[in-house]
């Protein structure tokens, strides 16, 4: 009996164990927005802050030959796994894969290939539009008396005046806040259709609309932005021309 006893410590590690392995088929609170710049998951190198950074690229990848499939990690945390043919956008800088659905994670450089195709479409299905209090794009929001949460749900209803609140927002970031803005902006866009975005930007007049569509390419994390939104943004596409005109 005090044998049986003894063993019970033993499971419930290996339960911890393999429970820990799993991966987080849940949205990730601010996992995706590393606090640090130097360990940027992905970067945008059309933001001034981050202009000099020449040895930054990414491309679309999939597993080499051999490899049926490929746990992508945080700090040893399995946040998904890539299986064989499935696409994903790796970065070299930082050895990180970033898959349609908002989530990404290292994984080794020896597991992928680099493929020469079509950018797919992100979804941001994963992503985590409820920020903490502790988020630093949070707070910057609140010392300029606006609800960054109110703000986010307002525009994934495809609310315009949220829009332009977020994108003025831009002026009132720095450190951490300047670092994770991009991305939830970028992630902001990828919610609404090309129809929908276009006209939006439509509405837009003057220095305004020539800021916002700069910051709709500076904030597309891709190596050709411009194909991402000729693939599935053409409308806005044409809008982002105009609106260089001014």
């Amino acid at each position: 009996m005090i044998s049986i006893l003894l063993l019970i410590p033993v499971f419930l590690f290996l339960f911890v164990i393999q429970f820990t392995n799993e991966p987080l088929d849940y949205p990730i609170k601010n996992i995706s927005i590393p606090r640090n710049y130097d360990n940027c998951i992905f970067k945008f190198p059309r933001l001034n802050f981050q202009s000099n950074d020449t040895s930054y690229h990414n491309f679309i990848a999939v597993l080499k030959n051999g490899v049926d499939s490929a746990n992508a990690t945080v700090n040893d945390q399995v946040i998904f796994v890539v299986r064989k043919g499935q696409q994903f956008l790796y970065e070299n800088y930082s050895n990180n894969a970033w898959i349609a659905d908002g989530r990404s994670a290292y994984i080794p450089p020896d597991q992928i290939k680099q493929v020469d195709t079509s950018y797919f479409k992100f979804t941001f299905s994963k992503w985590e539009f409820i920020k903490e209090k502790d988020y630093e794009l949070y707070e910057a929001a609140k010392r300029e008396n606006l609800d960054l949460n109110s703000i986010f749900k307002k525009i994934q209803a495809k609310n315009g005046k949220a829009m332009i609140q977020l994108f003025n927002l831009r002026n009132s970031v720095d450190g951490a806040s300047a670092e994770e803005f991009p991305f939830d902006f970028w992630a902001l866009i990828n919610l609404w259709t090309d129809k929908e975005l276009s006209s939006f930007v439509k509405t837009l007049k003057g220095p305004t609309k020539k800021d916002f569509c700069k910051l709709l390419i500076d904030t597309t994390p891709l190596d050709k932005p411009e194909e991402y939104f000729r693939l599935y943004y053409p409308k806005t596409l044409i809008e982002i021309h105009i609106g260089k005109s001014y």
